[in-house]
């Protein structure tokens, strides 16, 4: 079909879900559960508000070509982990200028955790989170977009990884997270890589996910 609509009124589950078709696949008021597979292919799906929980624990579960999940406000992609590889978080957005920038979050130990993430395709300014409002030790916070990255279960520390396009985004060398004194703090020493066909940042060892908001600078 073309743009498709999962509603009702109690959680849906599904035990493999795949996108086929043409237009947007999204979520309208209600969460939905995959308890295996998710085959994105092609296509935007989109939780809006919502989210989409990926209950496998297996790296390779969630697949696709040129899709991505999609989300705004506290919505997004979650995903359980129970080892110590990396778990792919193909998140984008389709709202304004279509951008696709992954995260990877890589647990630093074998324990059941669960880790959410959106990418923000918007200033973070305009959703709350001040952008001038920053450490001295930082140029511009990227004004187009930023990430909200929770763990919502378990307490390891996780290797955490933002993508960026250095030719459409600008090159980026720090990494920022929006503390509860109402600025943006530098993470430190972050290591420089590249995957998915664009530039990455990651922190090493990273165990402090309250509040949510994460950048670039």
């Amino acid at each position: 079909g073309t743009t498709q609509t999962i509603s009702g009124n109690s959680f849906t589950h599904f035990n493999n879900l795949e996108l086929s078709g043409t237009g947007k696949k999204q979520l309208s008021n209600i969460d939905a559960e995959i308890e295996n597979t998710l085959a994105l292919n092609d296509r935007e799906f989109a939780a809006n508000d919502n989210t989409i929980f990926v209950i496998s624990t297996g790296t390779g579960v969630i697949t696709r070509t040129t899709g991505f999940v999609s989300a705004t406000n506290d919505g997004g992609l979650s995903r359980n982990t129970l080892s110590t590889a990396s778990y792919f978080f193909p998140v984008g957005s389709s709202t304004g200028t279509v951008r696709f920038r992954p995260v990877d979050i890589t647990p630093n130990s074998a324990a059941a955790n669960t880790f959410k993430v959106r990418m923000a395709n918007a200033d973070a300014t305009n959703e709350g989170f001040d952008r001038s409002l920053k450490e001295n030790t930082m140029g511009e916070i990227n004004p187009d977009f930023y990430y909200r990255i929770n763990r919502t279960n378990g307490a390891s520390a996780a290797d955490i990884t933002l993508y960026f396009d250095e030719t459409t985004d600008g090159d980026y060398s720090i990494m920022t997270q929006w503390q509860n004194t109402s600025q943006w703090k530098n993470l430190g020493t972050v290591i420089a890589g590249s995957n998915y066909g664009l530039s990455g940042l990651t922190k090493q060892t990273w165990n402090n996910f309250s509040p949510t908001p994460f950048a670039l600078s």
